[in-house]
Protein backbone atom coordinates (compact mmCIF):
# COMPACT_ATOMS: atom_id res chain seq x y z
CA UNK A 1 0.00 0.00 0.00
CA UNK A 2 2.67 2.52 0.99
CA UNK A 3 4.92 1.63 -1.92
CA UNK A 4 1.94 2.01 -4.26
CA UNK A 5 1.65 5.64 -3.20
CA UNK A 6 5.15 6.23 -4.55
CA UNK A 7 5.67 5.02 -8.13
CA UNK A 8 9.36 4.50 -8.80
CA UNK A 9 9.34 6.93 -11.72
CA UNK A 10 8.10 9.71 -9.41
CA UNK A 11 11.03 9.43 -7.00
CA UNK A 12 13.47 12.34 -7.01
CA UNK A 13 16.94 11.69 -5.61
CA UNK A 14 18.46 14.16 -3.11
CA UNK A 15 21.15 16.53 -4.33
CA UNK A 16 24.59 15.00 -3.89
CA UNK A 17 28.13 15.33 -5.23
CA UNK A 18 30.35 12.35 -5.97
CA UNK A 19 33.44 14.33 -4.88
CA UNK A 20 31.84 15.56 -1.66
CA UNK A 21 34.34 13.77 0.60
CA UNK A 22 37.47 15.12 -1.10
CA UNK A 23 37.92 18.09 1.26
CA UNK A 24 37.68 16.02 4.46
CA UNK A 25 41.18 14.92 5.40
CA UNK A 26 42.78 13.36 8.48
CA UNK A 27 45.67 15.09 10.26
CA UNK A 28 48.10 12.92 8.27
CA UNK A 29 46.79 14.48 5.05
CA UNK A 30 45.00 11.39 3.80
CA UNK A 31 41.31 11.24 2.92
CA UNK A 32 39.31 10.54 6.05
CA UNK A 33 36.25 9.02 4.42
CA UNK A 34 35.34 7.07 1.31
CA UNK A 35 31.92 6.25 -0.13
CA UNK A 36 30.12 3.67 2.00
CA UNK A 37 29.65 0.13 0.71
CA UNK A 38 25.86 0.47 0.64
CA UNK A 39 26.15 3.68 -1.39
CA UNK A 40 28.53 1.98 -3.84
CA UNK A 41 26.07 -0.88 -4.28
CA UNK A 42 23.00 1.30 -4.79
CA UNK A 43 24.76 3.77 -7.10
CA UNK A 44 25.47 1.01 -9.64
CA UNK A 45 21.98 1.51 -11.05
CA UNK A 46 19.66 4.55 -10.73
CA UNK A 47 16.79 2.14 -10.12
CA UNK A 48 18.54 0.75 -7.03
CA UNK A 49 19.10 4.22 -5.57
CA UNK A 50 15.54 5.28 -6.35
CA UNK A 51 14.30 2.04 -4.81
CA UNK A 52 16.19 2.79 -1.60
CA UNK A 53 14.71 6.30 -1.42
CA UNK A 54 11.27 4.92 -2.22
CA UNK A 55 11.51 2.37 0.60
CA UNK A 56 12.57 5.07 3.06
CA UNK A 57 9.66 7.31 2.04
CA UNK A 58 7.21 4.41 2.27
CA UNK A 59 8.35 3.61 5.81
CA UNK A 60 8.03 7.29 6.73
CA UNK A 61 4.51 7.40 5.31
CA UNK A 62 3.54 4.36 7.36
CA UNK A 63 4.88 5.94 10.56
CA UNK A 64 3.06 9.17 9.71
CA UNK A 65 -0.24 7.31 9.33
CA UNK A 66 0.28 5.58 12.69
CA UNK A 67 0.88 8.92 14.39
CA UNK A 68 -2.27 10.22 12.72
CA UNK A 69 -4.38 7.39 14.17
CA UNK A 70 -3.11 8.09 17.69
CA UNK A 71 -3.66 11.84 17.41
CA UNK A 72 -7.13 11.34 15.95
CA UNK A 73 -8.08 9.22 18.95
CA UNK A 74 -6.59 11.80 21.33
CA UNK A 75 -8.54 14.59 19.64
CA UNK A 76 -11.79 12.73 20.43
CA UNK A 77 -10.85 11.87 24.02
CA UNK A 78 -11.55 13.84 27.23
CA UNK A 79 -7.76 14.09 27.75
CA UNK A 80 -7.33 16.26 24.66
CA UNK A 81 -6.77 19.55 26.50
CA UNK A 82 -4.61 18.05 29.24
CA UNK A 83 -2.09 16.06 27.21
CA UNK A 84 1.45 16.86 26.23
CA UNK A 85 2.40 15.29 22.91
CA UNK A 86 6.05 14.79 21.96
CA UNK A 87 7.03 13.28 18.61
CA UNK A 88 10.60 12.82 17.52
CA UNK A 89 12.86 10.51 15.56
CA UNK A 90 16.00 8.92 16.90
CA UNK A 91 18.26 9.81 13.95
CA UNK A 92 18.35 11.07 10.39
CA UNK A 93 19.42 9.09 7.33
CA UNK A 94 21.71 9.66 4.37
CA UNK A 95 20.07 8.89 1.05
CA UNK A 96 23.16 9.42 -1.08
CA UNK A 97 24.32 12.68 0.51
CA UNK A 98 27.99 12.58 1.51
CA UNK A 99 28.19 9.34 -0.53
CA UNK A 100 26.45 7.43 2.26
CA UNK A 101 23.24 5.44 2.47
CA UNK A 102 22.84 5.02 6.22
CA UNK A 103 23.18 6.89 9.53
CA UNK A 104 26.28 6.70 11.79
CA UNK A 105 27.82 10.07 10.88
CA UNK A 106 28.12 13.52 12.46
CA UNK A 107 26.84 15.35 9.39
CA UNK A 108 23.53 17.21 9.22
CA UNK A 109 21.64 14.62 7.23
CA UNK A 110 22.30 11.91 9.78
CA UNK A 111 21.86 13.95 12.94
CA UNK A 112 18.89 16.21 12.27
CA UNK A 113 15.53 14.74 13.24
CA UNK A 114 11.84 15.71 13.46
CA UNK A 115 10.95 17.16 16.85
CA UNK A 116 7.43 18.30 17.69
CA UNK A 117 5.97 19.31 21.06
CA UNK A 118 2.34 20.22 21.60
CA UNK A 119 1.64 21.56 25.09
CA UNK A 120 -1.88 22.92 25.74
CA UNK A 121 -1.81 26.56 26.78
CA UNK A 122 1.87 26.92 25.88
CA UNK A 123 2.52 26.19 22.19
CA UNK A 124 0.88 27.80 19.18
CA UNK A 125 -0.23 25.83 16.07
CA UNK A 126 2.36 25.92 13.30
CA UNK A 127 5.06 27.60 15.36
CA UNK A 128 8.67 26.69 14.49
CA UNK A 129 12.03 27.66 15.91
CA UNK A 130 15.45 27.79 14.29
CA UNK A 131 17.23 27.43 17.64
CA UNK A 132 19.42 24.28 17.98
CA UNK A 133 18.37 22.04 20.87
CA UNK A 134 19.35 18.62 22.20
CA UNK A 135 17.76 15.53 23.68
CA UNK A 136 19.26 16.42 27.04
CA UNK A 137 16.76 19.32 26.99
CA UNK A 138 13.73 17.04 26.82
CA UNK A 139 13.64 15.89 30.45
CA UNK A 140 13.79 19.38 32.04
CA UNK A 141 11.22 20.57 29.48
CA UNK A 142 8.68 17.90 30.45
CA UNK A 143 9.34 18.48 34.13
CA UNK A 144 8.58 22.19 33.80
CA UNK A 145 5.51 21.63 31.62
CA UNK A 146 4.11 19.24 34.23
CA UNK A 147 4.78 21.62 37.10
CA UNK A 148 7.44 19.43 38.69
CA UNK A 149 10.40 20.91 40.59
CA UNK A 150 13.58 21.20 38.52
CA UNK A 151 16.13 18.46 39.05
CA UNK A 152 19.70 19.35 39.90
CA UNK A 153 22.71 18.14 37.97
CA UNK A 154 21.15 18.06 34.50
CA UNK A 155 23.09 19.13 31.44
CA UNK A 156 19.89 19.93 29.56
CA UNK A 157 17.90 23.14 29.62
CA UNK A 158 14.14 23.53 29.58
CA UNK A 159 12.75 24.42 26.17
CA UNK A 160 9.60 26.02 27.59
CA UNK A 161 10.82 29.57 26.76
CA UNK A 162 11.16 28.50 23.12
CA UNK A 163 7.79 26.77 23.17
CA UNK A 164 6.21 30.03 24.29
CA UNK A 165 8.27 32.20 21.92
CA UNK A 166 10.20 30.44 19.11
CA UNK A 167 12.41 33.54 18.74
CA UNK A 168 13.39 33.65 22.39
CA UNK A 169 17.14 34.38 22.79
CA UNK A 170 19.11 31.11 22.94
CA UNK A 171 22.88 31.08 23.42
CA UNK A 172 23.32 27.30 23.54
CA UNK A 173 24.38 25.15 20.58
CA UNK A 174 23.48 21.47 20.20
CA UNK A 175 26.03 18.72 20.74
CA UNK A 176 26.17 15.33 19.02
CA UNK A 177 28.63 12.62 19.97
CA UNK A 178 29.23 9.52 17.87
CA UNK A 179 32.03 7.25 18.98
CA UNK A 180 34.49 8.16 21.68
CA UNK A 181 36.11 11.52 21.17
CA UNK A 182 34.08 12.49 18.07
CA UNK A 183 31.78 15.48 18.51
CA UNK A 184 29.69 17.86 16.41
CA UNK A 185 28.50 21.26 17.57
CA UNK A 186 25.58 22.85 15.75
CA UNK A 187 24.79 26.53 16.22
CA UNK A 188 22.13 28.30 14.18
CA UNK A 189 24.54 29.01 11.33
CA UNK A 190 27.48 26.61 11.73
CA UNK A 191 28.25 22.92 12.12
CA UNK A 192 31.67 22.15 13.58
CA UNK A 193 32.94 18.57 13.81
CA UNK A 194 36.01 17.47 15.78
CA UNK A 195 37.26 13.88 15.59
CA UNK A 196 39.36 12.01 18.13
CA UNK A 197 42.30 12.01 15.74
CA UNK A 198 42.26 15.80 15.50
CA UNK A 199 40.45 16.02 12.16
CA UNK A 200 37.97 18.86 11.77
CA UNK A 201 35.08 20.02 9.62
CA UNK A 202 33.25 23.34 9.55
CA UNK A 203 30.19 24.15 7.46
CA UNK A 204 28.31 27.40 6.93
CA UNK A 205 24.63 26.46 6.74
CA UNK A 206 23.63 29.93 5.71
CA UNK A 207 25.53 29.56 2.43
CA UNK A 208 26.08 25.80 2.25
CA UNK A 209 23.05 23.86 3.54
CA UNK A 210 24.29 20.65 1.90
CA UNK A 211 27.64 20.78 3.71
CA UNK A 212 29.57 20.56 0.46
CA UNK A 213 32.46 22.88 1.45
CA UNK A 214 34.59 22.12 4.50
CA UNK A 215 35.88 25.45 5.87
CA UNK A 216 37.89 24.03 8.78
CA UNK A 217 41.19 24.81 7.08
CA UNK A 218 40.24 28.36 6.15
CA UNK A 219 42.24 31.00 8.13
CA UNK A 220 39.36 33.47 7.95
CA UNK A 221 37.14 31.00 9.83
CA UNK A 222 39.68 30.15 12.56
CA UNK A 223 37.83 32.14 15.24
CA UNK A 224 34.53 30.42 14.48
CA UNK A 225 36.22 27.02 14.58
CA UNK A 226 37.85 27.79 17.93
CA UNK A 227 34.62 29.13 19.44
CA UNK A 228 32.66 26.04 18.50
CA UNK A 229 35.47 23.80 19.71
CA UNK A 230 35.24 25.41 23.14
CA UNK A 231 31.47 24.88 23.12
CA UNK A 232 32.02 21.20 22.42
CA UNK A 233 34.29 20.60 25.39
CA UNK A 234 32.17 22.74 27.73
CA UNK A 235 28.99 20.79 26.93
CA UNK A 236 30.68 17.37 26.82
CA UNK A 237 32.45 17.63 30.16
CA UNK A 238 29.87 19.51 32.16
CA UNK A 239 27.92 22.70 32.64
CA UNK A 240 30.05 25.59 31.34
CA UNK A 241 28.68 27.78 34.15
CA UNK A 242 29.53 25.31 36.87
CA UNK A 243 32.62 23.26 36.07
CA UNK A 244 34.34 21.49 38.91
CA UNK A 245 38.11 21.85 39.19
CA UNK A 246 38.86 18.67 37.23
CA UNK A 247 36.57 19.71 34.40
CA UNK A 248 38.24 23.11 34.21
CA UNK A 249 41.58 21.36 33.75
CA UNK A 250 40.14 19.11 31.02
CA UNK A 251 38.70 22.15 29.27
CA UNK A 252 42.03 23.96 29.29
CA UNK A 253 43.82 20.85 27.99
CA UNK A 254 41.30 20.40 25.16
CA UNK A 255 41.39 24.05 24.11
CA UNK A 256 45.19 23.98 24.06
CA UNK A 257 45.06 20.94 21.80
CA UNK A 258 42.57 22.66 19.51
CA UNK A 259 45.04 25.51 19.11
CA UNK A 260 47.97 23.24 18.33
CA UNK A 261 46.11 20.58 16.30
CA UNK A 262 47.50 17.89 18.58
CA UNK A 263 45.98 14.45 19.03
CA UNK A 264 43.07 14.31 21.48
CA UNK A 265 41.23 11.31 22.90
CA UNK A 266 38.23 11.72 25.20
CA UNK A 267 39.01 8.30 26.60
CA UNK A 268 42.21 9.54 28.17
CA UNK A 269 40.29 12.05 30.22
CA UNK A 270 36.85 10.69 30.97
CA UNK A 271 35.85 7.10 30.27
CA UNK A 272 32.25 7.69 31.40
CA UNK A 273 31.16 11.19 30.32
CA UNK A 274 27.99 12.16 32.10
CA UNK A 275 24.61 12.77 30.55
CA UNK A 276 25.71 12.12 26.98
CA UNK A 277 23.09 12.89 24.39
CA UNK A 278 22.68 13.79 20.79
CA UNK A 279 20.72 16.56 19.18
CA UNK A 280 16.97 16.79 18.78
CA UNK A 281 16.64 19.19 15.88
CA UNK A 282 20.19 18.28 15.03
CA UNK A 283 20.86 14.80 16.31
CA UNK A 284 19.88 11.46 17.72
CA UNK A 285 17.42 10.75 20.48
CA UNK A 286 18.18 8.75 23.60
CA UNK A 287 15.91 7.22 26.23
CA UNK A 288 15.23 9.23 29.37
CA UNK A 289 13.74 8.31 32.75
CA UNK A 290 10.02 9.02 32.70
CA UNK A 291 9.17 11.72 35.25
CA UNK A 292 6.25 11.55 37.67
CA UNK A 293 3.45 12.78 35.45
CA UNK A 294 0.58 12.51 37.93
CA UNK A 295 -0.49 16.04 37.08
CA UNK A 296 -1.34 14.95 33.52
CA UNK A 297 -4.24 12.68 32.67
CA UNK A 298 -2.33 11.21 29.75
CA UNK A 299 1.15 11.51 28.39
CA UNK A 300 1.88 10.46 24.83
CA UNK A 301 5.51 10.14 23.76
CA UNK A 302 6.44 8.57 20.45
CA UNK A 303 9.80 8.09 18.81
CA UNK A 304 11.49 5.76 16.45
Amino acid sequence: EYFDRLPLESIQLPEARLNDLDDIVAPNGRSKFSPSSDFKWASQDPRLMKGAVRAYLAATSYADDCVGHVLEALEKSPARDNTIVVIWGDHGWHLGEKNHLHKFTLWERSTRVPFIIVAPGVTQPGARTARPVGTADLFPTLAELCGLPPAAGLDGRSLVPLLRDPRHPWDRPALTTYGQGNHAVRSERWRYIRYADGGEELYDHERDPHEWTNLAGSPEHAAIRAEHGKDAVAMYYGNPNGHNFATQIHTQMFIAMLDTQRFFSAGSVDQQPKNLSCELLYGNAWAFPIPDLDRCDLFVCMGG
